[in-house]
């Protein structure tokens, strides 16, 4: 039995180590590999930052090459000068002239423009606008900007080129005022560039995703250029970065993401790249998901192996440990099919058979023993009719004939038949509570009969109460113990019967005004009743039947008898009515 035990052990814990091993192991390469992906991601992330930072410089400054180009030309200023006063076609054509001159060898420039603030305009390329329109484009960007600043200048995000928006191109701009020899803003010169090379320049991917890309100007606080798609353009989310960012660090991370800032060298700029950390981890969830399986079929063949060795040992000593479970007070002569294998197993599966032979016999001779004495005990207190009730029933009725009234005396002969028959019925000491209350209206109507206006009953008896079972003769006497304190005290007797049901429980009160029980009393009451359960019930009944017969304590011995531990009772003083109450209830899943 030892070395099977031992065995045991031996399997389940080689099973529980192995297990712990590999989760230990799987854990360790997945912490290690994480770690190192999350290093390779910082070094690069940065270096994609700078990258993107760098060719954006590139492009800022073509457009800024491209401006000065121009407004360091003596002879443009001169003529800008001249079309401010009055336009005419040969200064307009020398102007587009010069316009197109600055950005002759720049592939990248789509388009140069100057216009005034009384709305002439001159422009390279193809253009849709009218005055009434360059003037409102004028007070947009004075409203936003700080256009009278020293070497003010201004970036425009991606947007539909203004100068001909029919061609649906999307573009960003520089604007730079044109000013005179007194610095006063005489107009603005625009440098566009196509969209798509900043889109090129951002389009940088990590294990093929595309990482997010943010470039903010600094000294307008604006979003510059970003490649999220328009709906994940959340104004909240560009918010959150710009202002996780604000402080400059290289490297900073949150629970979601990496974040990678780059300065520009030339410009109040910055690049912000943002590597989600489920596209970092991405390669390693995917060798995360083999570990798992690699890990699972490992435990797998190990718990078989475990069960398998366990069982192969076990089988014969699980059967008999089987075999104790299901054996009951109900089945102890059943035949046990072990198949014996070993010598321990035998001697424990002899050794059993052998307890439960003798225990079968010794609970047959208990149960016979406690069958004899409980239903000697039972009967004795429930054929107990106290004689003086039917002394004072006959003497009431005798009254009744002698004062002429016939007819009420042969309704009180009728119900004290009824309760005579009822009592004197030894074949069943079971009935249901519905016959029970019925006894007790014929009770009643004898208690009626005899004080007359003195007695007041009221009963409130649960419609689910009717047919639950009960021992005969529980409610007539607590009532008549209530009645008969209670007409020494009042001229008035008003009794309370109820009766209800509480889930598995019955709860029954009967209740009276006479004076109230005193706590001597109660103490001797429940005096009795342990005295009960604690003394040899065959000699309790020998000696101290003659206690009282059917009345309080006898009633409460009664069913604390049938319900055993579920019954439980209260004795309350000085209630409602001024009397006392006898509460008391029991489980009754079993007798509904």
């Amino acid at each position: 039995m030892i070395k099977q035990k031992i065995s045991t052990k031996l399997s389940m814990t080689y099973a529980v180590l192995t297990i712990l091993f590999i989760g230990i192991a799987a854990v360790i390469f997945y912490k290690y590999n994480q770690y190192n992906i999350h290093q390779d991601g910082v070094s690069n992330i940065g270096q994609i930052a700078e990258n993107v930072m760098a060719q954006t410089d590139s492009r800022l400054t073509t457009m800024d090459q491209t401006a000065i180009d121009v407004l360091s030309d003596n002879h443009f200023l001169d003529l800008w000068d001249l079309a401010v006063v009055s336009s005419g076609d040969e200064v307009g054509k020398e102007i587009r002239k010069l316009l197109t001159k600055a950005y002759i060898n720049k592939s990248d420039i789509r388009r140069v423009s100057i216009y005034g603030k009384d709305g002439t305009f001159y422009s390279t390329g193809k253009t849709d606008v009218k005055k009434d329109d360059v003037r409102q484009r004028i007070q947009m960007i004075e409203s936003q900007y700080p256009m009278k600043q020293m070497n003010s200048r201004v970036y425009l995000k991606p947007h539909l080129d203004y100068w001909n928006k029919s061609s649906e191109v999307l573009v960003v701009s520089e604007i730079k005022p044109v000013k005179d020899r007194n610095t006063n803003i005489i107009g603005y010169l625009e440098v566009q560039q196509n969209a798509f090379y900043m889109d090129n320049i951002c389009n940088v991917k990590w294990n093929g995703k595309g990482l997010k890309v943010m470039v903010f100007m600094e000294e307008t606080d604006e979003l510059f250029y970003t490649n999220l798609p328009d709906s994940k353009r959340n104004d909240t989310y560009i918010q959150q970065v710009k202002d996780f960012t604000r402080q400059y660090s290289k490297i900073k991370e949150d629970s979601h993401s990496l974040f990678s800032t780059a300065s520009s060298n030339y410009y109040a700029c910055k690049t912000v790249i943002i590597l989600d950390k489920n596209v970092l981890n991405e390669s390693l969830n995917k060798m995360l998901g083999g570990i798992i399986a690699i890990t699972l079929v490992l435990i797998i063949v190990t718990t078989f192996y475990s069960f398998w060795t366990t069982r192969m040992i076990m089988r014969p000593i699980n059967l008999l440990v089987k075999t104790m479970q299901n054996t009951d007070l109900t089945n102890f002569r059943q035949k046990r099919e072990i198949k014996v294998k070993d010598k321990e197993t035998e001697i424990l599966v002899n050794s059993f058979e052998d307890m439960a032979k003798r225990l079968e016999d010794a609970l047959v001779k208990q149960k016979k023993l406690e069958n004899v004495q409980t239903k000697t005990l039972f009967s004795a207190l429930q054929s107990e009719m106290g004689p003086h009730f039917l002394y004072n029933s006959l003497g009431s009725i005798a009254n009744l004939c002698e004062r002429g009234e016939t007819e009420t005396a042969a309704d009180a002969c009728y119900s004290l038949t009824e309760i005579l028959r009822y009592a004197s019925n030894y074949e069943t000491s079971e009935v249901t509570i519905g016959e029970e209350i019925e006894n007790l209206k014929a009770y009643m109507s004898i208690m009626k009969s005899r004080y007359q206006k003195r007695i007041e009953f009221e009963m409130q008896i649960d419609d689910d109460t009717k047919y639950i079972i009960i021992p005969k003769l529980t409610y007539q006497p607590l009532v008549e113990n209530a009645i008969k304190y209670s007409l020494m005290e009042h001229e008035k007797v008003i009794i309370k019967i109820y009766t209800v049901v509480l889930g598995d429980k019955l709860v029954v009160e009967i209740k009276d005004n006479g004076c109230g029980i005193s706590k001597e009393a109660g103490e001797v009451i429940r005096e009795r009743i342990d005295e009960f359960h604690n003394t040899d019930k065959a000699t309790y009944i020998a000696e101290q039947i003659q206690f009282g017969g059917m009345g309080l304590s006898g009633t409460l011995i009664r069913l604390s008898i049938y319900y055993g531990d579920s019954f439980w009772y209260e004795l309350q003083d000085n209630n409602d009515e001024g009397g006392t109450s006898i509460l008391f209830g029991m489980n009754i899943s079993k007798y509904r």
